[in-house]
């Protein structure tokens, strides 16, 4: 019984380790290495579709007079290089809670960062 147990033990820890392993080649981090490498590859092209989608569902709100996600100015045009510093300053703020949801779905790690950063950076008062 106390075999099992300690198999069971050596399992669960290993398990947490792989995981762990996995949140460290997160997409979060293909998105560091085309930022630091000044590529626009799948990753920072998936990062400017979320900020696009995003600001057009803003924009949707806004029309319908209701309560907007994040309050960019309109005069403010947003390049591929803001949404990546944007999505990775959000990250940054909450490293374990991205990594945590990238490892079963990473788009939605980096469309959820996205949101997220958007309302910090262009908070509504």
């Amino acid at each position: 019984m106390k075999t099992k147990i300690l198999l069971l033990v050596i399992l669960w820890f290993t398990l947490g380790v792989a995981r762990t392993c996995v949140a460290e080649t997160s997409v979060f981090i293909e998105l560091q290495d085309e930022v630091r490498s000044n590529s626009n590859g799948m990753t920072s092209q998936y990062v400017l579709a979320s900020g696009i989608t995003l600001g057009a569902a803003n924009s949707a709100l806004k029309l319908k007079k209701q309560k907007m996600i994040y309050c960019q100015p309109f005069d403010l045009a947003l390049s591929l290089k803001d949404y990546q510093r944007i999505n990775l300053k959000a990250y940054n703020t909450n490293r374990n809670y991205f990594d945590d949801i990238a490892i079963d779905n990473p788009m939605v790690a980096l469309s959820m960062a996205m949101t997220v950063g958007m309302i910090l950076e262009y908070p509504c008062h």
